[in-house]
């Protein structure tokens, strides 16, 4: 990422792996490298195309939710899921789908809802105006 305005890669890593609840070493363990290799990627301004697709699939999020991600806002959400699930012994219902990639799926959704909806209402607008045109003459 050479784009000035865009955020270092290594600072969107770390948001989102502080928002999934891991730490340093823990991503690490995840990647087979050690804590120092996690805070040396953090610390990049961007990734070979080697360690980003390492990154993506440790952190087990797509390409399109790391370019996208604006921060770290959902972190608590996260966390409170993920705590929630060990709490009751279901270690694996953190596992179940990722909560900030389904957030931003369902965003894309809504988005096209809308656009829909708009295309719905233009349709009606031109009909109802053909209809007043009609009774005009």
């Amino acid at each position: 990422m050479s784009n000035p305005t865009k955020k270092r890669m290594g600072v969107t890593m770390a948001e989102i792996r502080e928002s999934i609840g891991l730490n340093q070493e823990e991503l690490g363990h995840r990647m087979g490298k050690s804590q120092q290799t996690v805070s040396r990627l953090e610390q990049q301004e961007a990734f070979t195309e080697a360690e980003f697709e390492e990154v993506l699939e440790a952190l087990e999020v797509k390409r399109p939710f790391f370019e996208r991600w604006k921060g770290n806002s959902g972190s608590m959400t996260v966390h409170h899921i993920q705590d929630h699930g060990k709490a009751f012994g279901n270690n694996h219902f953190q596992n179940c789908f990722n909560v900030p990639e389904r957030i931003l799926e369902l965003e894309g959704k809504n988005e096209k809802l809308y656009e829909r909806l708009l295309e719905a209402e233009k349709e009606k607008v031109v009909f109802l105006q053909r209809l007043l045109d009609n009774k005009s003459k």
